[in-house]
């Protein structure tokens, strides 16, 4: 194809990139390229290159991350000895889970307690018929009371493939008080 220049002033007979349709193709464009020379603008090189640490798209894993799981209403009660309960079926092992136990008596605690297995925490209530102490406990996740004697179960948790651990420690002899346990697990 020759090369004219018109009367006008306009060229005809050259493309863009030397390529006879004026298309620019994958094989003719270096690496590098500013990403603000893509779509409107808006978007930097740095913010395109977050997605080279994406597994798989991008939505699935949003979705994933926000996976929880409530195992409620479980039991404890306090004349069982010292040792592990497992609560299983979350489908997932959770990175962070949150407790809550109380009892229907009026002269005993309740807790909400949480950890990410690398922490335990808990809050509790003692005995609010008669001194409404609140207390910090940065060594479990759940603790039970028997009235304000001393007599009490704590549990720290630990995470499993499928849910969670708690290893509970008995401190005295409790009478047969059960106290109701909800735990949320999330991924």
């Amino acid at each position: 194809m020759a090369i004219v220049i018109n009367g006008s002033g306009t060229i005809t007979g050259v493309s863009a990139g030397g390529l006879p349709d004026g298309s620019v193709d994958s094989d003719t464009l270096a690496t590098g390229i500013d990403a603000t020379k893509l779509a409107d603008g808006t978007v930097t090189s740095t913010e395109l290159q977050y997605i080279n640490s994406l597994s798989s798209n991008a939505q699935t894993q949003i979705s994933a991350a926000n996976e929880y799981s409530v195992q409620n209403y479980l039991s404890r009660n306090m004349t069982t000895a010292s040792g592990d309960q497992d609560i299983t079926g979350m489908g997932f092992q959770p990175s962070v889970v949150f407790v809550m136990a109380g009892s229907g008596g009026d002269d005993h605690l309740g807790s909400v307690g949480w950890s990410d297995f690398t922490k335990q925490a808990c809050l509790f209530s003692e005995s609010t018929n008669t001194s409404g102490e609140r207390n910090l406990n940065n060594t479990c996740t759940v603790w039970m009371m028997e009235s304000s004697s001393g007599i009490y179960q704590q549990g720290a948790v630990s995470a499993l493939a499928d849910g969670v651990r708690i290893t509970w420690t008995k401190l005295g002899s409790p009478a047969s008080l059960a106290f109701w346990i909800c735990v949320m697990g999330i991924k």
